[in-house]
């Protein structure tokens, strides 16, 4: 009898425990997301902003896959989105720069490593899900292996 009270209260703060650890997890990356944006905000050399939209782009989808861990596919879709939106500013940016890819390599290359990583992860997300949920990542999956074109095109003519 004393076993199983134990027991019982054992397996209830691990539970209690890791749910805490969870919040602060969630806590911890909304606070870094913040600092990043508003270095971003801040910075002005292309180079260094593509390096923060990385960043922000790596927290964005780590929020995306505790969306889908919790069932939050209309907030998954959300970050998805603002994900999306980043990667799509970060390369913009890079372009609209004017460096030369081939001679300054800085901050391409960064962006099309991170985006290759990114490409595995998306892949990942969307085996998990029915086809009707998978329709975002195929979506995002295909404008972030374009976006990774385009870089590897410019980087390597």
């Amino acid at each position: 009898m004393k076993r199983g009270v134990i027991l019982t209260l054992t397996v209830f703060m691990i539970a209690l425990c890791s749910d805490v650890a969870s919040a602060s997890e969630d806590e911890d990356r909304a606070k870094a997301l913040e600092r990043e944006r508003q270095k971003f905000a801040r910075e002005i050399d292309p180079v260094d902003r593509a390096k923060i939209s990385i960043k922000i782009s790596d927290i964005l989808l780590e929020d995306v896959a505790e969306s889908l861990k919790d069932g939050q596919f209309d907030t998954m879709e959300q970050q998805l989105t603002a994900y999306t939106e980043t990667i799509q500013a970060a390369h913009s940016g890079l372009l609209e720069s004017g460096r030369n890819a081939q001679k300054k390599p800085e901050g391409f290359k960064e962006l099309e490593i991170a985006l290759r990583k990114h490409l595995r992860r998306l892949e990942d997300f969307s085996r998990v899900l029915n086809l009707q949920r998978r329709i975002p990542f195929e979506k995002a999956r295909d404008l972030v292996g374009g976006i990774r074109t385009k870089l590897l095109k410019v980087l390597f003519p």
